[in-house]
């Protein structure tokens, strides 16, 4: 089993919560990224598969919202935010295995934007040769 990192989302007018397996860690051990991993300078192939992935499942996610926003607010239950956190899970580890990195890479090169400006600058630069084009 899986403990989920939770993303807060704005959906018809109430908060909504999408769960993303992208972030799962088990639960039982919850492992610390290895300072190995940490510190091994991502490629920049590997960048360009994390670009590639995030903004897919950015544009899942958003799709994701509109479908909720489109709701009417009682329609929104519990139970339909379930089906939409899996199908946002689905997809999401879809969109990453897609482009050829792990599950566990992603996540990790997720962490290092955090702590690396330089990993997050090669990133920017990625995103912003994506849009120009």
């Amino acid at each position: 089993m899986f403990s989920k990192k939770l993303i807060p989302i704005m959906a018809a007018g109430s908060l909504t919560i999408f769960s993303a397996a992208i972030y799962a860690q088990p639960m039982s051990s919850p492992a610390p990224i290895s300072s190995q991993t940490q510190t091994e300078t991502p490629t920049d192939i590997q960048v360009d598969q994390f670009v590639s992935a995030a903004l897919k499942i950015e544009q899942i996610k958003s799709e994701l919202q509109q479908f909720l926003a489109e709701k009417p607010k009682e329609e929104v239950t519990e139970q339909l935010i379930d089906q939409v956190n899996t199908q946002f899970n689905i997809e999401a580890t879809k969109a990453i295995e897609k482009t050829g990195l792990s599950i566990e890479r992603y996540s990790n090169m997720m962490a290092l934007l955090d702590q690396d400006p330089h990993l997050l600058q090669r990133v920017q630069r990625k995103i912003d040769e994506i849009s120009m084009n």
